[in-house]
């Protein structure tokens, strides 16, 4: 037999048989009690020998120090007369989502709203959440997608959030736990990746599919052994990559896979590439755009 035919079967066999004497073969079970409480032990061991070294004390509190520092630089998040934030400190254990004018950015002195205690949430409902981002609706930004996770997982439950009112709506849209994304699309529809049943997650747990409501049933892109993530976008119709001012943003995440590809409802297979979707306006059946008042 050919010695460039022999070498494949080789390293085949030999991969084969070291995954067979893989002793923790078991770890690949995220979710499982036996690899957690495995992870748990781990970090016990890590903090039991950090904490036996002289520096470890001084270094735990300067640092700790800087995180609840009240100089710290704000990172904001511009969303029309506003900004936002988010920020832990010695008050807030847990966080708080504020936000102020955007007249006051940059002052000694800043007036900020509350809008979301994290430490009071938590008390109130029984759950240690954890703030994992929000997403304004376009373009009053009166409504916002507040991704929490329970513990601080890569899972979040989703739930519509009224700024005005500094509530969440009973009505809105509500998520149940899962990973992945959620994207306005318009105040009814959202462009989602998330857990959608059998098959459409990966052997990680990360979405495969990409779901958004352009017809009957939902259409679909499918990363075949990738994770995706996907979100809305407002740009101006000058863009050079997109043809009007509303598009849907679809990435396949490779997350060191070694093969798969992008599979489009027409079946094209692309590479570990980004797709720009277009989304339909549904009152004047063109790109959506800022001069339809309808959707």
């Amino acid at each position: 037999m050919h010695l460039k035919r022999i070498l494949p079967i080789m390293f085949l066999f030999t991969t084969l048989v070291q995954a067979q004497e893989d002793p923790y073969l078991w770890l690949e079970e995220v979710e499982d009690k036996k690899a957690l409480e495995w992870v748990t032990q781990q970090n016990k061991q890590t903090f039991d020998l950090f904490e036996k070294e002289a520096t470890f004390s001084s270094v735990f509190h300067e640092s700790l120090a800087i995180y609840n520092a009240d100089d710290r630089i704000i990172a904001p998040n511009f969303r029309g007369d506003y900004f936002y934030n988010f920020i832990q400190d010695k008050q807030h254990v847990r966080g708080v989502w504020r936000r102020a004018a955007k007249e006051a950015y940059g002052k000694d002195s800043i007036d900020w709203e509350i809008l979301i205690d994290l430490d009071k949430l938590s008390d109130e409902e029984n759950e240690k959440w954890v703030f994992k981002g929000a997403s304004a609706l376009y373009p009053d930004y009166n409504k916002c997608l507040i991704f929490l996770s329970p513990g601080g997982t890569d899972a979040t439950v989703v739930r519509e959030f009224d700024v005005q009112s500094k509530s969440f709506l009973a009505d809105g849209f509500q998520l149940p736990i899962s990973k992945g994304s959620a994207s306005w699309m318009d105040k009814d529809h959202l462009l989602l990746s998330r857990d959608f049943g059998p098959n459409t997650m990966t052997a990680s747990g990360y979405p495969r599919e990409v779901r958004m409501p352009l017809g009957q049933p939902f259409q679909t892109q499918t990363a075949k052994n990738l994770p995706v993530w996907s979100c809305c976008k407002h740009q101006s119709s000058t863009s050079p990559a997109v043809h009007g001012s509303f598009y849907a943003l679809i990435k396949a995440m490779p997350l060191g896979a070694t093969e798969g590809g992008f599979s489009t409802p027409n079946s094209e297979v692309w590479g570990n590439v980004t797709a720009l979707v277009e989304v339909k306006c549904g009152h004047c059946k063109s790109l959506r755009c800022d001069s339809c008042e309808k959707t």
